[in-house]
């Protein structure tokens, strides 16, 4: 038989206080280990965060910016005035009827649809339907939102129902509210 295992006390107190300081240590390990991975998760999201903030913000680059301001002096250049719409009226002539839309006031612009109906229809008047739009996107701030042309019959006998030219009107606002700032 075996008589009791013989041991050192001071042994037995070391190799007690190693084996607590090995599993203190294994815990704050694992602690360290879940607060990095959380760092590391927060960071990424953040990242990723930045990343989109900045990727939205690109479209303020002086570049595009630039490019922007191009296109909005080119718009005011190109703006009609108050006297667009009489001014189509007379330059398609009796021809035509003309009914007026509502006109829209924006800020230092305004904004007026209206629609042209060719009076007499006739398929041989399809030149004269092009020149008319061409007259039409020469004048400064007209522009031809939309084209209707009808026709019925067969190849031979072939008729014009209906031609239509739906144009916007973008104008300068002049008067009291009209914003003058670029």
């Amino acid at each position: 038989m075996i008589r009791g295992v013989a041991y050192s006390r001071p042994f037995a107190a070391a190799a007690t206080a190693a084996l607590i300081a090995a599993g203190a240590m294994f815990w704050i390990r694992l602690a360290t280990h879940a607060k990095l991975s959380e760092l590391r998760l927060h960071a990424a999201n953040s990242e990723r965060d930045l990343a989109t903030r900045i990727g939205a913000l690109s479209a303020y680059e002086s570049d595009n910016v630039d490019a922007l301001r191009r296109q909005v002096g080119l718009f005011r250049v190109r703006l009609g005035t108050d006297g667009t719409w009489d001014r189509l009226v007379r330059r398609l002539g009796g021809g035509w009827s003309a009914e007026s839309g509502l006109r829209e006031d924006k800020s230092g612009y305004s904004l007026q649809p209206g629609t042209f109906r060719l009076l007499s229809h006739a398929v041989g008047e399809w030149p004269d339907i092009v020149e008319a739009v061409k007259d039409l996107e020469a004048i400064p701030g007209v522009g031809i939102a939309e084209i209707e042309m009808k026709t019925s019959g067969s190849g031979d006998r072939r008729s014009l129902d209906t031609a239509r030219i739906l144009v916007l009107i973008q104008a300068s606002r002049t008067g009291p509210n009209s914003a003058t700032t670029p």
